[in-house]
């Protein structure tokens, strides 16, 4: 059981850590980008809400907030699922390394 308490704590981990890091890079690409390259992540959401559904829906600024929260939920869990694997994949290889040196 306490192998498997350690994966679970660096499954965890990182997770964690990549919801974070996919949220910050998604943030910082908005602070740095967003006047320069056509605006953000706003400017980039309502265009798509125009092209999909016409002006009228287009413009409207709750339905636009609503669909940017949806895409960082999904950039969040992206982001959530490859730092899993990573912490997993850093846990097995340290239990491994920790396995070689206690022989």
């Amino acid at each position: 059981m306490g192998r498997f308490s350690g994966i679970r704590k660096g499954i965890l981990i990182g997770g964690i850590a990549g919801i974070i890091t996919a949220i910050a890079v998604a943030g910082s690409l908005e602070t740095f980008f967003g006047k320069g390259l056509e605006g953000g992540w706003y400017d980039a959401t309502r265009k798509d809400m125009i092209n999909l559904f016409g002006n009228n829906i287009g413009n409207l600024k709750s339905l636009i907030t609503i669909y940017l929260s949806v895409i960082f939920i999904i950039i969040s869990g992206i982001g959530g699922l490859v730092g899993a694997f990573f912490g997993l994949l850093i846990e097995i290889f340290f239990s491994k390394l920790k396995g070689i040196f206690e022989r």
